[in-house]
């Protein structure tokens, strides 16, 4: 049964022109997300890190997983760098390196020289 605005006691609320609700979708729609203690930025949990800058990143400090800067790089046993949570995600589905597919374990990689971490 459909509701008759013109009908006693009925209200009406123009929902299309009520800024609160698109406020309120706004709040929604970010509280998906969280500010992420690693980069700073909102997204999803489990979500690529997100990053601003004015200039180009160079290309060696660019995971070739999530193609975003690297954070907490570690190093393969075969010379590649990626981010810790990529690689070691990648590693549990394909046991070979991202790149070169040597055989590769989450054992054979190591934290990334500080000059990279900073």
């Amino acid at each position: 049964m459909a509701c008759d605005v013109n009908e006693p006691g009925a209200s009406y609320h123009d929902y299309a022109n009520d800024s609160t609700l698109s406020l309120t979708l706004k709040q929604f729609q970010l509280s998906k997300n969280v500010v992420c203690q690693k980069c700073g930025q909102f997204h999803e949990p489990y979500g690529t890190h997100l990053y601003d800058y004015h200039q180009a990143v160079d290309e060696d400090l660019m995971c070739q997983i999530c193609l975003q800067p690297l954070v907490n790089p570690l190093d393969t046993k075969c010379g590649h760098t990626y981010c810790s949570r990529c690689l070691k995600n990648y590693l549990k589905i394909q046991r070979q390196c991202p790149v070169d597919r040597q055989p590769l374990a989450v054992h054979d990689v190591q934290s990334s020289s500080i000059l990279v971490r900073r």
